[in-house]
């Protein structure tokens, strides 16, 4: 190892030189007034996370509204939901949202009732419904197979 690298290894380990910082990512070395060689506390509050860009600030916020939407949908809506649910989890049918509100009522068509897969669309719509949060407030719950 050469002189000048262990000259360079020397003031990127020494935090009274710029090398430090610019070893780290940052511009240089802080300006303060008042060093006493010890950056600790304060160079967490000058070289903090950096404020949340416009965009990602406009994702988060509009990320959680999203949900907030889906959230309402969901409890609005819950036989659309178990709609798209079983759509994703079992998507060889056609699943046809016949109920309103409280009244959930899916129409399965190509699937007779006594079928393998209508065991599994039952279960899977079980499984729908314990996670609901409004399960309580269901007064018709139904799923219907029609070949």
């Amino acid at each position: 190892m050469s002189k000048a690298d262990r000259d360079n290894r020397a003031n990127q380990l020494n935090q009274n030189n710029d090398a430090f910082y610019q070893s780290r990512g940052y511009d240089g070395r802080p300006d303060n007034d008042d060093d006493d060689g010890d950056f600790c506390g304060r160079r967490s509050s000058t070289y903090g996370p950096p404020p949340p860009s416009p965009q990602k600030h406009f994702l988060e916020t509009h990320s959680a509204r999203v949900k907030q939407e889906a959230m309402d949908a969901r409890i609005e809506h819950p036989c659309l939901d178990l709609c798209d649910f079983l759509m994703r989890n079992h998507p060889y049918f056609l699943y046809k949202d016949m109920g309103w509100r409280t009244a959930v009522i899916v129409h399965v068509l190509g699937c007779e009732s006594d079928s393998e897969d209508a065991s599994i669309i039952a279960v899977l719509a079980d499984t729908w419904r314990a996670s609901l949060s409004s399960r309580d407030a269901l007064t018709v719950f139904k799923l219907e197979f029609h070949q």
